[in-house]
């Protein structure tokens, strides 16, 4: 994914107004049109609120580059503003602020009976990466089989990648056992199982922020999650 798409998807953001927090946009009624610093700070505040929620980190990260708002906090890009203000790689921010976007898609429909919306970004990862146009489609046969169960971001992965979960497990097993030959043969890890590894840990400590409301567990868990997502 380009910067140009990502651009594009960000202004499509820029204008959404939904929260699942239920809270008013950073960018509303009382802010002067030339005074981004504002809008810029305002936008962090939000982002910087853990219960606010993930997409609505997403949500006010698309602002920022919509508006082009980070070059009032001092930076020459969004990327840099990303990396140097919170830590995230570009992708990561990508997927943050795509996640928010297919999250205000589905709450369109939230009033529907048994229609129940993502929790956390790691559910709707999978979902956000396919075409815009498959999304309602897709999501409706989930919920439909899950039949008003509760559901987890692996769920939601062995759906949308239609069954092919446990041959991929087959497939990662036999991998680390090559891994292993490989580590005691004096060589690498390969990035690829890597990074695979390192997103799984990053879905669990969603996860565990959901269920959590202690202040030094959760000071915690985002330590190691600012960790992980500074090596993406």
């Amino acid at each position: 994914m380009n910067k140009s798409s990502v651009k594009t998807i960000a202004a499509n953001l820029g204008a959404t107004t939904h929260s699942e927090t239920a809270k008013p946009s950073p960018v509303g009624e009382g802010f002067k049109a030339d005074d981004k610093k504002a809008r810029l700070e305002q936008c962090e505040q939000i982002i910087h609120q853990s219960e606010e929620g993930i997409f609505s980190a997403g949500r006010n990260l698309a602002i920022i580059n919509a508006q082009n708002l980070y070059k009032a906090g001092g930076y020459s890009s969004f990327e840099k503003y990303c990396k140097d203000r919170w830590g995230y790689s570009y992708q990561h921010a990508y997927r943050l602020m795509n996640a928010a976007k297919c999250y205000d898609f589905l709450a369109k429909f939230e009033k529907e009976e048994g229609w129940v919306l993502p929790k956390i970004e790691a559910q709707i990862r999978e979902l956000a990466a396919l075409p815009e146009n498959d999304w309602e489609r897709t999501w409706r046969k989930f919920l439909k089989k899950m039949a008003g169960k509760k559901f987890t971001a692996e769920d939601v992965e062995a759906f949308i990648s239609g069954g092919e979960k446990k041959k991929t497990a087959v497939k990662t097993k036999t991998s680390d056992s090559d891994t292993d030959s490989v580590a005691n043969e004096g060589g690498e890890v390969p990035a690829k199982m890597l990074q695979k590894k390192l997103d799984e840990v990053d879905e669990l400590i969603d996860e565990a922020l959901e269920l959590t409301e202690d202040e030094e567990v959760r000071a915690l868990l985002e330590r190691i999650k600012t960790l992980i997502e500074s090596n993406n």
